[in-house]
């Protein structure tokens, strides 16, 4: 007869996830900040690449010129 003593008996309970805990809602001054925090990261994402390339094109203008 064949004994498996790689599995553990009784098995284990199945995992659950833990219960949620109730968070308060977002009050309207700190909404208002979370949604411009947002909107000026997106800007930003679409800003900096733009910023990036042209300090790029004036940093190689000074290094032609000297």
């Amino acid at each position: 007869m064949f004994l498996d003593t790689r599995d553990p008996w009784p098995p284990h309970e199945p995992w659950s996830p833990p219960p949620r805990r109730n968070r308060p809602e977002l009050s309207r001054p700190r909404e208002k900040l979370v949604i411009s925090l947002v909107g000026v990261n997106l800007l930003l994402l679409f800003v900096a690449p733009i910023a990036g390339i042209t300090l790029f094109d004036i940093a190689i203008e000074i290094w032609h010129r000297f």
